[in-house]
């Protein structure tokens, strides 16, 4: 592969204690053309990914055989029973409620088509790899029983084929893993955004703004921001929240009752306890 490693001169200390530190490997190369399969796919996050015709025809599967990797999980009936009340608990009749909760599963349906694509490249790169390894020690024998040129020249086609396929195969793979990854990252998102006091358009497009790695939303978010004129660069809410004025409230007497002790649902009955003192004093 023509890595170069860079060889610093020793010195005699280095050559005394360079058996103390940990030994350096050589590091494979990241090539910019890889970098840009994966800075492509960020810039689209909620894509749907989509899979070349040339691959998709050579990732050949039999249904049955990828069925349980393939098909995103459906929702359990006693969980969908909880999402929402009904009388028949079917999983189609499931609904979250929240807006931003239906965003999250939607992304992570799309991000468990990604790991399945990912499943099935893997296993096509593996099962060719392998293969490889028993045709080239096929080959090495029959060089070393000195077999006719011609027959060892018939195993290259095969090789060449083999070494192709995987070159494609692991190139997409590293597409899928991107996709992977930023589907998961506008689900998190879509998380910390969900108790935002915004509308749900504004949550959805500052999900789907491209990602460029280290923070969820990084500078696209800032620049987004100082459109607004906001300086602080936090997010404004719809409706900012002021704390409420009631009126003073102030202590009144009670009301009068009238007739309280003479006449009225207070007053005793005539004649009875309580009432007026009799002229003779009794």
């Amino acid at each position: 592969m023509q890595i170069e490693e860079d060889n610093p001169p020793r010195t005699i200390q280095d050559e005394m204690f360079g058996g103390l530190r940990s030994r350096r490997k050589i590091m494979f190369p990241v090539n910019q053309t890889l970098q840009q399969v994966i800075t492509d796919e960020w810039q689209e996050p909620e894509k749907r990914i989509t899979v070349p015709k040339e691959i998709r025809n050579r990732l050949a599967f039999a249904t049955e055989d990828v069925r349980l990797y393939r098909e995103t999980p459906k929702v359990d009936i006693q969980i969908a029973k909880v999402a929402k009340k009904t009388l028949l608990p079917f999983e189609d009749t499931s609904q979250l409620s929240d807006p931003m909760d239906k965003k999250i599963d939607g992304l992570m349906k799309k991000a468990w088509e990604a790991t399945s694509l990912t499943i099935e490249a893997n296993i096509a790169s593996t099962s060719v790899a392998r293969s490889m390894t028993l045709w080239l020690n096929r080959l090495e024998a029959s060089i070393k029983d000195r077999a006719p040129r011609e027959e060892l020249a018939s195993c290259l086609p095969l090789l060449k084929m083999a070494t192709a396929f995987l070159a494609d195969a692991s190139a997409e793979t590293v597409r899928y893993g991107a996709k992977t990854g930023v589907l998961s990252n506008s689900a998190r998102r879509a998380l910390w955004l969900k108790t935002w006091a915004a509308d749900i358009t504004s949550k959805n497009k500052l999900c789907a703004i491209p990602f460029q790695g280290e923070y969820m939303f990084g500078p696209v978010l800032d620049k987004i921001l100082e459109k607004v004129g906001d300086k602080s660069k936090t997010l404004p809410d719809r409706q900012p929240f002021r704390k409420p004025s009631f009126p003073k409230r102030t202590r009144q007497p009670p009301p009068e009752v009238k007739g309280k002790g003479k006449t009225g649902r207070w007053s005793y009955p005539k004649g009875g306890r309580g009432a007026g003192k009799r002229k003779d004093g009794n």
